[in-house]
């Protein structure tokens, strides 16, 4: 897992997966014209993927332990440019807010749906990623050490079968530093099949002092056998203050500037806290309160499924095990 304590780290992800031209093709057809078809939007990602303008965002983790801030900044395509989607747990209480909308909820006993911290460690576990080369992915599957063998400067292990996957690492020394270093990382179908499993390939490796880690500078995953999937660039990190941090996870109030976005003034706030459940709604018409019952809930959330959240790609999960179904080696 990424370093936890007093630590700023800032990254970028892009998805820049396409699928092959024959599901492509079947893609548009089940589109067709209807600009209400659910496919629709995965067939504009696509597109702008091969436009040149894969969908793009810069993520930034702050935290102190368990108290953590997430910030996703949508940079690409630039119709959502600026789109932007925050959550932060700390302590009792855990919050999400993008310009559309803010939820708080009570941490450990959040709503279905509302669980931040299920959130966060989606994300902490791509960061983990790019942080690891993939090792992280590996380690998931619970992989037995590999067997390593030396060819000058350039090294591979692999490890033995184990629940239907097998892994493979590449890489290579540097001299100067006395280590070695991982290029490739695969974690790969004991079948054999090429279009199963996920390959990581890293790019200058450099050690980074904040986070006492040698981290490369990207990481290139692939699926379907040399299908690129999504990318990962390290772009900073600093060290904070705890002081900082508990700043950051404050509780928002729209009107009231917060440290990083400034003034922000969401339509809908949700305050799902146990005691209160309140729906507050500023608009044209002035602000108006209500209470909300639990079977509203589902409809009274469709602020967060359309705004920032989806804008801002955050909705990672999902897209992997759409386009790693046939792969049990998600993260």
């Amino acid at each position: 897992m990424p370093p936890s304590n007093l630590v700023m780290i800032r990254w970028h992800m892009a998805d820049v997966y396409v699928p092959k031209p024959a599901e492509l093709t079947e893609l548009r057809r089940l589109v067709g014209s209807s600009p209400n078809a659910p496919q629709r939007t995965i067939l504009e990602r696509y597109d702008a993927v091969r436009a040149g303008s894969p969908p793009t965002s810069e993520w930034t983790l702050w935290s102190n332990g368990d108290v953590l801030r997430m910030n996703c900044t949508s940079i690409s395509p630039k119709s959502i440019a600026g789109a932007f989607a925050d959550i932060a747990v700390n302590g009792d209480v855990s919050w999400a807010m993008s310009a559309e909308g803010l939820d708080i909820q009570d941490t450990a006993n959040p709503d279905p749906g509302f669980d931040r911290r299920q959130w966060s460690n989606v994300m902490k576990n791509q960061l983990a990623l790019l942080l690891t080369s993939g090792i992280s992915h590996a380690a998931t599957l619970h992989a037995p050490a590999p067997v390593v063998v030396v060819s000058g400067s350039q090294w591979v292990g692999r490890t033995e079968p184990k629940n239907g996957w097998q892994i493979e690492v590449r890489g290579g020394w540097n001299r100067s530093d006395e280590r070695g270093f991982i290029s490739e990382l695969s974690v790969l179908p004991a079948s054999g099949d090429p279009n199963e499993g996920v390959v990581y390939r890293s790019y200058d490796v450099q050690h980074r002092d904040v986070v006492n880690l040698h981290v490369p500078s990207r990481v290139e995953q692939f699926v379907e056998g040399n299908r690129m999937f999504r990318t990962y660039a390290y772009h900073s990190a600093e060290q904070v203050t705890a002081d900082y941090v508990e700043r950051l996870v404050k509780v928002p109030e729209p009107g009231t500037p917060d440290v990083i976005r400034g003034v922000v003034s969401p339509t809908i706030t949700m305050d799902l806290r146990s005691g209160v459940r309140l729906q507050t709604t500023r608009d044209q018409s002035g602000v108006s309160t209500l209470a909300i019952p639990p079977s509203r809930l589902k409809r009274e959330c469709a602020w967060l499924r359309t705004s920032g959240w989806v804008c801002c790609g955050c909705i990672i999960a999902a897209l992997v095990a759409l386009r790693l179904r046939r792969s049990a080696a998600t993260q």
